[in-house]
């Protein structure tokens, strides 16, 4: 049973909540809500000859407090920004990375089965196995179309929040590193399974080979006896080279999903290459930004006591200028002095 994760369009409410609140006027509607309601009541209640004050009280009584700071007439409404439009495609990502999960584990159970000895016509299986491949393979194409999509929605949405780019890169990169790892194991998967056809047709060569070297060896002796020989080395051979032809066909599908397959990681690789190389230019950035940071504060506490110093050089200089003044006006008084009495 597919089930859909909600946990990425959470994070993107919780992320992008914002904070912001209008105040809403409802004065009109609310009282005309309260007077049709109160006049429901009213006849309730003379219908059925009994009154209930409390209840009056509490159907008057608004679902929310609109009441603050004794205003009765202002509600307090939380608005909260939606999420961009590629959330919706990173869920669907998500969905065809379950369903391919499940098909993997579908066609490793076929790949079992089809490998056991048996006698029965196989062609049905070799169709069911053949398709399901198919099916893997266009299901990682639909994927790495919806996470370039994913991609290009992002950017438009990059230059308005640095956030959500954040965000979207993240997911991006989760993504094609899930899908990346699908892939290893259904080419893994692939690999394996070619193996041991290709063995079981060795086998079989050499199972015949040797038939017929014993078939060769052994005397004509009766002209009946022959015959039935030919007839039975007939059908072998008919038989073996249907099996090889049907083995060949077989082979050639899985090497040609393989081949696709190899297409769609060799993009997916460079898609996660991509990404490390963003995340490596923000982790030098980041570490420029600490080592300007911790210049600057150099910087700052070199400027801090030149300041500090300042105040003191300039109360030296003062002083030295009166010192100075003060041994002219010494100097001129001396002088003067002199003159006086010679």
């Amino acid at each position: 049973m597919a089930s859909r994760s909600r946990t990425l369009l959470f994070l993107q409410y919780r992320n992008s909540f914002s904070r912001t609140s209008t105040r809403h006027r409802s004065n009109a509607a609310a009282a005309g809500f309260a007077a049709a309601g109160a006049a429901a009541i009213t006849a309730n209640n003379k219908q059925d000859g009994t009154r209930f004050p409390s209840l009056d009280h509490s159907e008057r009584a608004g679902l929310i407090a609109n009441e603050i700071n004794g205003s009765a007439d202002e509600v307090l409404v939380e608005l909260s920004v939606l999420p961009p439009k590629w959330i919706d495609v990173v869920e669907e990502v998500e969905e065809v990375v379950e369903r391919i999960r499940g098909k993997l584990s579908e066609l490793e159970a076929l790949h079992r089965k089809h490998l056991l000895p048996g006698f029965d016509d196989r062609i049905g299986e070799e169709q069911s196995i053949e398709t399901l491949a198919d099916s893997v393979t266009r299901m990682f194409h639909e994927c790495q179309r919806k996470i370039k999509r994913v991609s290009n929605e992002s950017q438009a949405t990059a230059a308005t929040s640095k956030q959500t780019a954040i965000f979207s890169k993240n997911i991006q990169t989760s993504l094609a590193t899930k899908l990346q790892d699908l892939s290893h194991q259904f080419r893994r998967t692939q690999s394996q399974y070619l193996q041991k056809l290709r063995g079981r047709e060795t086998r079989s060569k050499d199972i015949f080979s040797a038939a017929g070297v014993i078939d060769a060896a052994v005397d004509s002796g009766d002209d009946e006896l022959d015959a039935v020989f030919t007839d039975t080395q007939l059908s072998l051979i008919s038989n073996h080279e249907r099996e090889i032809t049907e083995r060949e066909k077989e082979i050639n599908d899985i090497v040609k999903s393989i081949n696709g397959l190899a297409e769609v990681f060799k993009e997916i690789q460079d898609m996660v290459i991509d990404q490390g190389t963003v995340l490596d230019r923000i982790d030098y950035n980041i570490e420029q930004t600490a080592v300007h940071m911790e210049d600057a504060h150099a910087q700052l506490q070199t400027g801090a006591k030149y300041q500090k110093k300042a105040g003191a050089k300039l109360c030296i200089i003062a002083l030295v200028l009166v010192i100075a003044v003060l041994i002219v006006a010494l100097y001129i008084k001396i002088r003067s002095r002199s003159r006086s009495t010679s």
